[in-house]
Protein backbone atom coordinates (compact mmCIF):
# COMPACT_ATOMS: atom_id res chain seq x y z
CA UNK A 1 0.00 0.00 0.00
CA UNK A 2 1.28 3.28 -1.05
CA UNK A 3 1.99 5.62 1.91
CA UNK A 4 0.46 9.16 1.99
CA UNK A 5 2.55 12.09 2.08
CA UNK A 6 2.74 13.70 5.58
CA UNK A 7 2.81 17.69 4.57
CA UNK A 8 1.34 20.92 6.13
CA UNK A 9 -2.43 21.03 6.40
CA UNK A 10 -4.22 23.34 3.70
CA UNK A 11 -5.95 26.38 5.86
CA UNK A 12 -9.25 27.24 5.31
CA UNK A 13 -9.43 30.29 2.41
CA UNK A 14 -11.63 32.82 5.48
CA UNK A 15 -8.96 31.62 7.81
CA UNK A 16 -6.23 32.07 5.53
CA UNK A 17 -7.12 35.65 4.38
CA UNK A 18 -8.04 36.83 8.13
CA UNK A 19 -4.23 36.39 8.84
CA UNK A 20 -3.19 38.04 5.90
CA UNK A 21 -5.12 40.98 6.40
CA UNK A 22 -4.29 40.92 10.50
CA UNK A 23 -0.16 40.88 8.97
CA UNK A 24 -0.61 43.51 6.87
CA UNK A 25 -2.47 45.78 9.24
CA UNK A 26 0.54 45.16 11.94
CA UNK A 27 3.09 46.06 8.96
CA UNK A 28 1.01 49.38 8.87
CA UNK A 29 1.12 50.09 12.27
CA UNK A 30 4.80 49.18 12.31
CA UNK A 31 5.39 51.77 9.27
CA UNK A 32 3.51 54.53 10.95
CA UNK A 33 5.39 53.51 14.42
CA UNK A 34 8.84 54.51 12.02
CA UNK A 35 7.40 57.18 10.77
CA UNK A 36 6.91 58.76 14.42
CA UNK A 37 9.80 57.47 15.73
CA UNK A 38 12.23 59.33 12.85
CA UNK A 39 10.89 62.32 13.56
CA UNK A 40 10.58 62.31 17.45
CA UNK A 41 14.81 61.26 16.36
CA UNK A 42 15.44 64.17 13.93
CA UNK A 43 13.49 66.80 16.79
CA UNK A 44 16.05 65.51 19.55
CA UNK A 45 19.05 65.57 17.50
CA UNK A 46 18.19 68.93 15.61
CA UNK A 47 18.04 70.40 19.40
CA UNK A 48 21.06 68.45 20.86
CA UNK A 49 22.78 70.06 17.39
CA UNK A 50 21.23 73.54 18.47
CA UNK A 51 22.30 73.84 21.83
CA UNK A 52 25.70 71.49 21.65
CA UNK A 53 27.71 72.87 19.13
CA UNK A 54 26.71 73.27 15.41
CA UNK A 55 28.76 75.53 13.24
CA UNK A 56 26.47 78.34 13.53
CA UNK A 57 26.55 79.05 17.37
CA UNK A 58 30.33 78.74 17.97
CA UNK A 59 31.62 80.35 14.53
CA UNK A 60 34.18 82.87 15.33
CA UNK A 61 33.87 85.89 14.93
CA UNK A 62 36.57 88.63 13.79
CA UNK A 63 36.83 92.16 14.75
CA UNK A 64 34.85 94.02 12.86
CA UNK A 65 32.65 91.00 11.32
CA UNK A 66 28.78 92.26 11.47
CA UNK A 67 25.93 90.75 12.66
CA UNK A 68 22.15 91.17 12.24
CA UNK A 69 19.14 90.85 14.47
CA UNK A 70 15.53 90.72 13.07
CA UNK A 71 16.71 90.44 9.22
CA UNK A 72 18.95 93.53 8.79
CA UNK A 73 17.18 95.85 11.26
CA UNK A 74 19.62 95.84 14.11
CA UNK A 75 23.18 95.70 13.32
CA UNK A 76 26.56 95.21 15.20
CA UNK A 77 30.31 95.48 14.45
CA UNK A 78 32.29 92.93 16.57
CA UNK A 79 34.46 94.26 18.77
CA UNK A 80 35.33 90.72 20.43
CA UNK A 81 34.52 87.45 20.43
CA UNK A 82 34.22 86.00 23.79
CA UNK A 83 33.73 82.22 23.36
CA UNK A 84 29.94 81.38 23.90
CA UNK A 85 29.17 85.07 23.34
CA UNK A 86 29.71 88.03 20.88
CA UNK A 87 30.27 91.74 21.97
CA UNK A 88 29.70 94.45 19.54
CA UNK A 89 29.21 97.73 18.46
CA UNK A 90 25.96 99.42 16.94
CA UNK A 91 26.18 99.77 13.41
CA UNK A 92 23.79 103.21 14.12
CA UNK A 93 23.16 105.32 16.89
CA UNK A 94 20.13 105.29 18.46
CA UNK A 95 17.42 107.95 17.37
CA UNK A 96 16.57 109.70 20.72
CA UNK A 97 17.16 113.16 22.37
CA UNK A 98 16.94 116.15 20.33
CA UNK A 99 17.24 117.09 16.74
CA UNK A 100 19.38 120.40 15.85
CA UNK A 101 18.41 122.28 12.54
CA UNK A 102 19.46 125.98 13.20
CA UNK A 103 21.90 127.80 15.48
CA UNK A 104 20.82 131.38 17.08
CA UNK A 105 23.20 134.09 18.10
CA UNK A 106 23.62 134.84 21.75
CA UNK A 107 24.65 138.60 22.82
CA UNK A 108 25.32 137.53 26.27
CA UNK A 109 27.65 134.72 25.09
CA UNK A 110 29.11 136.53 21.81
CA UNK A 111 27.95 133.12 20.33
CA UNK A 112 25.82 131.25 18.66
CA UNK A 113 23.78 128.55 20.08
CA UNK A 114 22.15 125.45 19.14
CA UNK A 115 18.37 125.42 19.23
CA UNK A 116 17.28 121.92 20.83
CA UNK A 117 14.13 120.44 19.09
CA UNK A 118 12.91 117.35 21.13
CA UNK A 119 12.59 114.40 19.26
CA UNK A 120 9.00 112.65 19.55
CA UNK A 121 8.88 109.52 21.14
CA UNK A 122 6.41 108.48 19.07
CA UNK A 123 8.00 108.78 15.54
CA UNK A 124 8.46 105.23 13.62
CA UNK A 125 11.52 104.02 14.93
CA UNK A 126 12.35 106.05 17.99
CA UNK A 127 14.51 104.48 19.93
CA UNK A 128 15.95 101.71 17.76
CA UNK A 129 19.04 102.33 15.23
CA UNK A 130 18.96 105.06 12.47
CA UNK A 131 21.19 105.58 10.05
CA UNK A 132 20.36 109.31 9.85
CA UNK A 133 21.31 109.72 13.63
CA UNK A 134 24.87 110.31 13.99
CA UNK A 135 25.05 113.38 16.64
CA UNK A 136 27.42 116.44 15.31
CA UNK A 137 29.54 115.24 12.53
CA UNK A 138 31.36 118.76 11.77
CA UNK A 139 31.15 122.22 13.61
CA UNK A 140 31.11 123.87 10.08
CA UNK A 141 28.29 126.59 10.27
CA UNK A 142 28.31 126.35 13.99
CA UNK A 143 29.99 129.34 14.14
CA UNK A 144 27.87 131.33 11.66
CA UNK A 145 24.38 129.58 12.09
CA UNK A 146 24.05 128.23 8.35
CA UNK A 147 23.79 124.86 8.64
CA UNK A 148 23.15 122.77 5.78
CA UNK A 149 21.73 118.91 5.57
CA UNK A 150 25.60 117.56 6.58
CA UNK A 151 25.73 119.61 9.58
CA UNK A 152 23.06 119.57 11.19
CA UNK A 153 22.68 116.94 14.08
CA UNK A 154 20.15 114.00 15.05
CA UNK A 155 20.36 112.32 18.02
CA UNK A 156 22.53 113.97 20.19
CA UNK A 157 21.39 113.50 23.95
CA UNK A 158 23.31 114.42 27.32
CA UNK A 159 25.29 111.97 29.28
CA UNK A 160 23.65 113.15 32.59
CA UNK A 161 22.40 115.84 34.79
CA UNK A 162 21.59 117.49 37.94
CA UNK A 163 24.99 117.26 39.58
CA UNK A 164 28.03 119.85 40.19
CA UNK A 165 30.27 117.44 39.45
CA UNK A 166 29.94 113.99 38.36
CA UNK A 167 27.41 111.42 39.79
CA UNK A 168 30.39 109.08 40.35
CA UNK A 169 32.08 111.88 42.42
CA UNK A 170 31.77 112.18 46.14
CA UNK A 171 31.11 115.84 46.57
CA UNK A 172 32.58 115.97 50.03
CA UNK A 173 36.43 115.32 49.10
CA UNK A 174 36.19 115.10 45.26
CA UNK A 175 37.15 111.60 45.15
CA UNK A 176 36.08 108.98 42.85
CA UNK A 177 33.08 106.85 44.70
CA UNK A 178 34.81 103.12 45.24
CA UNK A 179 32.40 101.27 42.95
CA UNK A 180 33.59 103.25 40.11
CA UNK A 181 37.09 102.50 40.94
CA UNK A 182 40.18 104.54 42.45
CA UNK A 183 41.26 106.67 39.11
CA UNK A 184 40.60 107.99 35.57
CA UNK A 185 39.73 106.54 33.21
CA UNK A 186 37.38 104.46 34.65
CA UNK A 187 33.62 103.32 33.95
CA UNK A 188 30.93 105.23 35.67
CA UNK A 189 28.00 104.34 33.09
CA UNK A 190 24.90 103.09 35.30
CA UNK A 191 21.49 103.67 36.39
CA UNK A 192 22.17 107.77 37.32
CA UNK A 193 23.30 108.48 33.93
CA UNK A 194 20.48 109.83 31.45
CA UNK A 195 21.34 107.45 29.14
CA UNK A 196 19.94 104.34 31.29
CA UNK A 197 16.50 104.43 30.79
CA UNK A 198 17.13 104.57 26.92
CA UNK A 199 19.35 101.53 27.56
CA UNK A 200 17.09 99.86 28.78
CA UNK A 201 14.10 100.45 26.74
CA UNK A 202 16.75 99.07 23.48
CA UNK A 203 17.18 96.07 26.07
CA UNK A 204 13.37 95.57 26.54
CA UNK A 205 13.17 95.34 22.63
CA UNK A 206 15.74 93.13 21.88
CA UNK A 207 14.37 91.12 25.06
CA UNK A 208 10.66 91.29 24.43
CA UNK A 209 10.35 92.38 20.56
CA UNK A 210 12.96 90.09 18.91
CA UNK A 211 12.74 87.18 21.79
CA UNK A 212 16.57 87.53 22.68
CA UNK A 213 16.84 86.85 25.94
CA UNK A 214 20.85 86.57 26.97
CA UNK A 215 22.02 89.98 25.89
CA UNK A 216 23.76 92.44 27.59
CA UNK A 217 23.55 96.26 26.37
CA UNK A 218 25.80 99.01 27.71
CA UNK A 219 28.22 101.94 26.24
CA UNK A 220 31.44 101.06 25.05
CA UNK A 221 34.35 101.32 27.50
CA UNK A 222 37.54 103.06 26.87
CA UNK A 223 39.29 100.14 26.89
CA UNK A 224 37.17 98.46 24.29
CA UNK A 225 37.95 101.89 22.43
CA UNK A 226 41.65 101.56 22.48
CA UNK A 227 41.14 97.66 21.54
CA UNK A 228 39.70 99.58 17.98
CA UNK A 229 42.50 101.36 18.00
CA UNK A 230 41.71 104.94 19.30
CA UNK A 231 43.50 106.63 22.63
CA UNK A 232 43.63 110.12 23.89
CA UNK A 233 47.64 110.28 22.65
CA UNK A 234 46.89 109.23 19.12
CA UNK A 235 43.22 109.44 17.92
CA UNK A 236 41.63 106.85 16.29
CA UNK A 237 44.81 106.58 13.61
CA UNK A 238 44.40 102.50 14.30
CA UNK A 239 40.69 102.54 13.83
CA UNK A 240 38.86 101.11 11.47
CA UNK A 241 36.16 103.56 9.87
CA UNK A 242 32.78 102.39 11.39
CA UNK A 243 34.45 103.14 14.95
CA UNK A 244 33.99 106.58 14.31
CA UNK A 245 31.45 106.83 11.55
CA UNK A 246 28.96 108.65 14.66
CA UNK A 247 29.59 110.91 17.16
CA UNK A 248 28.48 108.95 20.64
CA UNK A 249 29.23 109.05 24.90
CA UNK A 250 31.64 105.96 25.81
CA UNK A 251 30.94 104.71 29.38
CA UNK A 252 34.26 105.87 30.73
CA UNK A 253 35.03 109.00 32.63
CA UNK A 254 38.00 111.45 31.81
CA UNK A 255 38.27 113.17 34.91
CA UNK A 256 35.45 114.17 37.66
CA UNK A 257 33.13 116.34 34.93
CA UNK A 258 34.06 114.88 31.21
CA UNK A 259 33.14 111.82 30.00
CA UNK A 260 34.99 110.49 26.52
CA UNK A 261 32.88 110.63 23.07
CA UNK A 262 34.16 108.96 19.74
CA UNK A 263 32.99 111.57 16.98
CA UNK A 264 34.48 112.12 13.01
CA UNK A 265 36.12 115.57 14.29
CA UNK A 266 38.17 114.85 16.86
CA UNK A 267 37.77 110.62 16.89
CA UNK A 268 38.51 110.50 20.41
CA UNK A 269 37.46 113.53 22.89
CA UNK A 270 35.69 114.37 26.09
CA UNK A 271 32.98 116.40 27.20
CA UNK A 272 31.34 117.76 30.38
CA UNK A 273 28.85 114.85 30.73
CA UNK A 274 25.89 118.02 30.29
CA UNK A 275 26.80 118.11 26.90
CA UNK A 276 23.31 117.71 24.62
CA UNK A 277 24.34 118.96 21.23
CA UNK A 278 27.30 116.52 19.86
CA UNK A 279 27.19 113.23 21.26
CA UNK A 280 23.90 110.80 20.38
CA UNK A 281 24.14 106.68 21.69
CA UNK A 282 25.67 104.07 20.04
CA UNK A 283 24.74 101.33 22.38
CA UNK A 284 27.20 97.82 22.36
CA UNK A 285 25.92 94.52 23.02
CA UNK A 286 26.77 91.10 24.78
CA UNK A 287 24.94 88.43 22.76
CA UNK A 288 24.94 84.68 23.51
CA UNK A 289 26.15 82.84 20.32
CA UNK A 290 22.98 80.53 20.52
CA UNK A 291 21.20 83.70 19.75
CA UNK A 292 22.65 84.66 16.81
CA UNK A 293 22.26 81.29 14.79
CA UNK A 294 20.65 81.42 11.51
CA UNK A 295 20.62 85.55 12.12
CA UNK A 296 24.74 86.39 12.16
CA UNK A 297 24.97 87.40 8.61
CA UNK A 298 22.58 89.86 5.64
CA UNK A 299 20.77 87.82 3.23
CA UNK A 300 23.28 88.48 0.70
CA UNK A 301 27.07 88.16 0.92
CA UNK A 302 27.99 91.49 1.92
CA UNK A 303 31.68 93.27 1.99
CA UNK A 304 32.47 95.74 4.79
CA UNK A 305 35.02 98.30 3.11
CA UNK A 306 36.95 99.05 6.31
CA UNK A 307 39.88 101.79 6.36
CA UNK A 308 42.25 103.67 9.28
CA UNK A 309 43.18 106.84 9.46
CA UNK A 310 46.63 105.77 9.37
CA UNK A 311 46.17 103.90 6.00
CA UNK A 312 44.72 106.90 4.42
CA UNK A 313 46.73 109.25 4.80
CA UNK A 314 49.85 107.15 3.87
CA UNK A 315 48.45 106.02 0.84
CA UNK A 316 47.11 109.84 -0.10
CA UNK A 317 51.06 110.95 0.50
CA UNK A 318 52.12 107.94 -1.88
CA UNK A 319 49.51 109.30 -4.17
CA UNK A 320 50.85 112.53 -3.95
CA UNK A 321 54.31 112.06 -4.18
CA UNK A 322 54.51 109.73 -7.59
CA UNK A 323 51.56 111.66 -9.30
CA UNK A 324 50.66 115.72 -8.24
CA UNK A 325 48.18 115.41 -10.38
CA UNK A 326 46.08 113.28 -8.40
CA UNK A 327 46.75 115.14 -4.78
CA UNK A 328 43.22 116.11 -4.95
CA UNK A 329 41.57 112.63 -4.60
CA UNK A 330 41.80 110.75 -1.96
CA UNK A 331 42.56 106.79 -2.50
CA UNK A 332 41.89 104.80 0.38
CA UNK A 333 43.50 101.53 1.19
CA UNK A 334 40.89 99.09 2.00
CA UNK A 335 40.96 96.13 4.48
CA UNK A 336 37.81 94.31 3.57
CA UNK A 337 35.50 92.14 5.83
CA UNK A 338 33.34 89.74 3.62
CA UNK A 339 30.91 87.69 5.45
CA UNK A 340 29.04 85.25 3.28
CA UNK A 341 25.42 83.47 4.05
CA UNK A 342 25.03 79.96 3.33
CA UNK A 343 21.34 79.15 1.28
CA UNK A 344 19.91 76.37 2.49
CA UNK A 345 18.44 73.76 0.40
CA UNK A 346 15.31 73.44 2.70
CA UNK A 347 14.55 76.70 3.35
CA UNK A 348 11.87 78.08 5.29
CA UNK A 349 8.87 80.14 3.13
CA UNK A 350 9.45 83.68 4.89
CA UNK A 351 6.92 85.27 7.13
CA UNK A 352 7.45 88.64 6.71
CA UNK A 353 4.58 91.05 8.22
CA UNK A 354 4.74 94.77 8.97
CA UNK A 355 4.56 94.38 12.62
CA UNK A 356 7.40 94.96 15.00
CA UNK A 357 6.71 91.77 16.99
CA UNK A 358 7.40 89.60 14.22
CA UNK A 359 9.32 86.52 16.09
CA UNK A 360 12.45 85.95 13.36
CA UNK A 361 13.91 83.27 16.21
CA UNK A 362 11.10 81.10 15.28
CA UNK A 363 11.41 81.15 11.89
CA UNK A 364 15.39 80.85 11.77
CA UNK A 365 14.84 77.87 14.04
CA UNK A 366 13.04 76.47 11.57
CA UNK A 367 15.16 76.51 8.89
CA UNK A 368 17.55 75.02 11.23
CA UNK A 369 15.70 71.85 11.88
CA UNK A 370 15.20 71.66 8.45
CA UNK A 371 19.26 71.61 7.76
CA UNK A 372 19.42 69.45 10.84
CA UNK A 373 17.26 66.34 9.18
CA UNK A 374 19.67 66.35 6.36
CA UNK A 375 22.82 66.12 8.34
CA UNK A 376 21.37 63.47 11.31
CA UNK A 377 19.24 60.66 10.10
CA UNK A 378 18.85 58.45 12.95
CA UNK A 379 20.33 55.36 10.85
CA UNK A 380 19.80 52.46 13.08
CA UNK A 381 16.00 52.84 14.04
CA UNK A 382 15.48 53.09 10.71
CA UNK A 383 17.37 50.03 9.50
CA UNK A 384 15.42 48.06 12.19
CA UNK A 385 12.32 49.37 11.58
CA UNK A 386 12.46 48.40 7.59
CA UNK A 387 13.67 44.85 8.10
CA UNK A 388 10.21 44.55 10.35
CA UNK A 389 8.17 45.70 7.94
CA UNK A 390 9.64 43.98 5.00
CA UNK A 391 9.13 40.44 7.24
CA UNK A 392 5.69 41.50 8.14
CA UNK A 393 4.56 42.33 4.22
CA UNK A 394 6.61 39.25 3.04
CA UNK A 395 4.41 37.01 5.55
CA UNK A 396 1.41 38.10 4.62
CA UNK A 397 2.22 37.39 1.12
CA UNK A 398 3.35 34.17 1.45
CA UNK A 399 -0.20 33.34 3.67
CA UNK A 400 -2.53 34.79 0.80
CA UNK A 401 -0.42 32.32 -1.72
CA UNK A 402 -0.91 29.21 0.61
CA UNK A 403 -3.83 27.24 -1.01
Amino acid sequence: MKKSKVGRPKLADKELKKKSYIMLGVSALLIMILLSGTLVSLNILSKFNRTKGSVPIYKTYAQGDMFCLNGEEECFYTISDNGDTVTGLAKYNLLVGYEISEYVYDNYDDWYQPVLKTIDSSVEGYGLQNKNAKGLMTFEGTETGILNDDTKAIGTINFATGHSWGYWVNSNNYSIYEKYGTSYPTYVFDENSNLWEVIQDYKSYLNKVLDIASVEVSLMSYEQAQSLGCTLENGCDNALSWVYSSSYWLGSAKNNDDIFIIDPIDYINYYDYATDNIPGLRPVITISKNDLLGESEPETTTTVATTTKKEEATTVATAAATNPETTTTKKKVVRRVTTTTTTLENKVEETTTTTKVNNINKVVSTTKIEEDKKKSVPVVPIAVGCTAVIAGIGYGIYLLKIK
